[in-house]
């Protein structure tokens, strides 16, 4: 690894270990709500384009999990 690299890398960690854990809980909460979202987007703007050349695009998936206890 080059060092900076290394450096951006502790850096990172530092300000990750400065937060308070349910502040960090909430920011990957978030980050994973943002993540889903824009592979969606992206999933459905495949499919408007595939749709707008004529061709037919892989139907829309939908899964639900639940856990049982």
């Amino acid at each position: 690894m080059e060092p900076e690299t290394n450096n951006v890398e502790f850096e990172a960690e530092e300000l990750r270990r400065s937060l308070p854990l349910d502040a960090t809980d909430k920011l990957v909460h978030y980050e994973t709500h943002l993540d889903r979202q824009l592979y969606r987007a992206m999933a459905e703007l495949d499919r408007l384009q595939m749709r707008g050349k004529g061709e037919a695009g892989p139907p829309e998936v939908r899964v639900h999990l639940t856990r049982e206890v």
